[in-house]
């Protein structure tokens, strides 16, 4: 990735549909092993609020962290084995505890610390669909249980923690169907989570919900929601402007349209891959999540449905 991190796989289901899959690995638990070379980076974003994220490899997706008088609230928490460097990164800046965990969505990179902070008496707070999404998970993998959120909600929920009002909304069918945003509607700053992939290719899972036309819809209306001079805080990648997502929405209008009339001609994957359709987007395909190829059979794949 561009921060430093390496690249990590998502895989592809060649199967009689093209669809990206969930990897097992999102969803288990991991040693943690060959990654101890990841640390945790925090930059300042706003007054009280911290973006936290992983360099020197993958350890996770972005976490975006409140700090104030009334404690630490954490938005994703990386994988399990991250959680010692994670606390120590907030440790650096306060000695309060943390009180609130929210998740974007249900997959393994953004959650799997859920169970540390359970343990130690944090609320944790995630969509209805994302707990009964692991809750099925766990009937043939027992230690999902552990990563059962505490409170959940279906469409919006508001709480008011550390001077200022932090929402969260469910947009349904997008990279998932559990995927929610935050708003720290004070300090202008949102967490999307992974409908936003900041320099690199989205993912659309399908098995798990997720819609490329839903989340183009999605991001149409994150655009005409919220202030134009927030902060934006993606599952991978920088803290970016609101420009920037427009940009990011953009090309996946013009990508989506150009294999859809690829496919409306009659063109096979193969003949799009030969003709280089997606050429101008390239540098997002060295970005850390799928090349250009990649994306390419994705969005052949779904809209070929």
């Amino acid at each position: 990735m561009k921060s430093g991190n390496r690249k990590w796989p998502l895989f592809l289901d060649r199967g009689t549909r093209i669809t990206l899959t969930v990897f097992l690995s999102t969803i288990t638990f991991s040693s943690g092993q060959e990654w101890r070379a990841v640390e945790v980076k925090t930059s300042k974003i706003a007054d009280s609020i911290y973006f936290m994220e992983g360099i020197l490899g993958f350890g996770g997706g972005n976490v975006t962290v409140s700090i104030g008088g009334d404690g630490v609230l954490l938005v994703d928490n990386m994988y399990d084995w991250m959680m010692p460097k994670l606390k120590k990164a907030v440790a650096e800046i306060t000695d309060k505890k943390i009180e609130i965990a929210i998740n974007s969505h249900f997959h393994g990179d953004h959650i799997q610390g859920n169970k540390s902070l359970k343990e130690g008496g944090t609320l944790v707070i995630g969509h209805k669909n994302l707990f009964e999404r692991l809750e099925a998970y766990s009937r043939t993998k027992p230690q999902i249980l552990d990563l059962l959120p505490t409170i959940t909600f279906s469409d919006h929920l508001e709480i008011h923690f550390n001077g200022e009002s932090v929402e969260m909304i469910h947009y349904p069918n997008s990279h998932t169907d559990n995927d929610i945003i935050i708003f720290f509607k004070e300090s202008k700053v949102l967490h999307l989570g992974d409908i936003f992939f900041q320099g690199m290719f989205p993912a659309v899972y399908t098995s798990s919900g997720g819609n490329l036309k839903q989340l183009i819809l999605s991001l149409e209306d994150i655009l005409n929601r919220f202030p134009k001079d927030c902060k934006v805080v993606p599952g991978h990648g920088q803290v970016s402007t609101m420009q920037e997502l427009g940009e990011y929405l953009d090309m996946l209008k013009k990508s989506t349209q150009i294999v859809e009339n690829s496919i409306k001609s009659g063109k096979s994957l193969e003949e799009m891959v030969a003709d280089k359709v997606l050429m101008e987007y390239d540098d997002l395909g060295n970005g850390g999540a799928q090349t250009t190829e990649e994306y390419l059979a994705m969005l052949y794949g779904l809209l070929k449905q």
